[in-house]
């Protein structure tokens, strides 16, 4: 959709009544006659403007948007190409029929091959007939948009590919630079004197995996459209403890100390997305609900009374949210009133995405009062799952 110049919107041209006509003839009794019968045709009669060359067409349009544009084959062929080629470019072009002499269909066709929606003869030229071109031309109108529309979309994912496919051409070979070049660092004689600076080094290792990951996905998603979302059995307790190994720097700048509670507590999900389900709570735990020295965060994790369900809790120590935006933090580009920290608002309308995908739910526990306790359900991996893995794997 459109605006017009007052800023209302401009939907396109009306099938049924055009609100405003121009008529673009070299004769000035033709076009009063032309004129007259556009008024009688419709009611309320429409606005008409009239032209007699290009560039009156020009300037007539530049008062305000058109719905219907009569154009008079007298009018010579080099204006009529650049009138067409002129409204053809617009974004939201008005309908536009071509007036031609009987036995002329040849120059009509040229019309419309340069962009006129329909033609009349002037022989036929009535109220009637003016009608169904109109309805006509609106068919022919909503065809080519949605030709056009459609050539733009794919225009723009071919581009999206390109790019993609360069960035992550690209990226790979940096990411393969980059391990190099950590695995000689790790081969120093030093590192083995000095068990923190390799622990530091392990650190970058699983941020670089971590990163390949998203670049999987953002291939992933120029190419099909969506992210991997298969699901599979996930052992919930090393997947956090990478998790908060991940995001050690994090919390210990937040001077944040987390506590893990989960034991043999697998999921039905996929591995990527229940890690980044994790990822976002966790720093959204420590950015925004600790105190900034003695932050505390807990994750613990039970089965459901029927046990199809895992339920997991993130609790933290701070300030905790407000009753009233416990159920508006969900949503994309959405903050907590007060929040200092940065970050886009996108965190937790991800990850309730992820988790009702795969049939479970998050909520903010009210009566919680010693901070925020997020709690939500994945489905939990029962044997059947685990057998279902297997399989898939000894067929790989």
């Amino acid at each position: 959709m459109t605006t017009d110049r007052g800023g209302q919107p401009n939907p396109g041209p009306p099938i049924s009544r055009p609100r405003a006509v121009m008529l673009i003839a070299g004769d000035d009794n033709e076009r009063d006659a032309l004129a007259e019968i556009c008024r009688q045709t419709w009611d309320p009669a429409p606005r008409v403007e009239t032209a007699k060359n290009a560039a009156e067409a020009h300037e007539a349009l530049s008062n305000g948007p058109m719905d219907l544009i009569i154009l008079d084959s007298g009018i010579s062929p080099t204006e009529q190409k650049q009138i067409l080629g002129y409204l053809s470019a617009l974004e939201s072009a008005p309908l536009t029929l071509f007036l031609t002499a009987e036995g002329a269909e040849d120059v009509a066709i040229e019309a419309l091959r340069l962009g006129a929606h329909d033609y009349l003869t002037k022989t036929d030229f009535n109220g009637p007939s003016l009608r169904r071109a109109l309805r006509r031309a609106a068919t022919h109108y909503a065809s080519n948009q949605h030709r056009r529309t459609l050539a733009q979309l794919q225009r723009s994912q071919a581009e999206m590919d390109h790019f993609v496919r360069a960035l992550s051409h690209d990226m790979s070979a940096n990411f393969m630079l980059l391990e190099s070049s950590l695995g000689r660092l790790q081969k120093s004689p030093k590192v083995k004197t000095m068990p923190s600076l390799a622990q530091d080094f392990s650190h970058v290792h699983a941020c670089l995996d971590q990163s390949k990951r998203f670049l999987d996905d953002l291939v992933a998603l120029s190419k099909t459209g969506a992210v991997h979302m298969e699901a599979s059995r996930v052992p919930l307790s090393p997947l956090v403890e990478q998790v908060l190994f991940e995001q050690r720097e994090l919390l210990e700048e937040r001077n944040t100390t987390a506590t893990l509670d989960i034991r043999n507590t697998a999921v039905w999900c996929n591995e990527n997305r229940v890690k980044q389900v994790f990822t976002n709570l966790l720093r959204n735990a420590a950015l925004h609900g600790t105190p900034p020295e003695g932050g505390r965060i807990r994750i613990w994790a039970c089965s459901d009374k029927d046990r199809r369900f895992v339920r997991i809790r993130i609790e933290d120590n701070g300030p905790g949210i407000p009753a009233a935006y416990r159920d508006e933090i969900f949503l994309p580009g959405r903050r907590a009133p007060n929040t200092t920290s940065d970050g886009t608002g996108m965190g937790l309308a991800i990850v309730r995405r992820v988790i009702q995908h795969y049939g479970g739910d998050i909520t903010i526990d009210a009566d919680f009062h010693t901070g925020t306790a997020f709690e939500f359900t994945l489905p939990r991996a029962s044997r059947q799952h685990a057998r279902t893995t297997q399989n898939k794997d000894s067929r790989a």
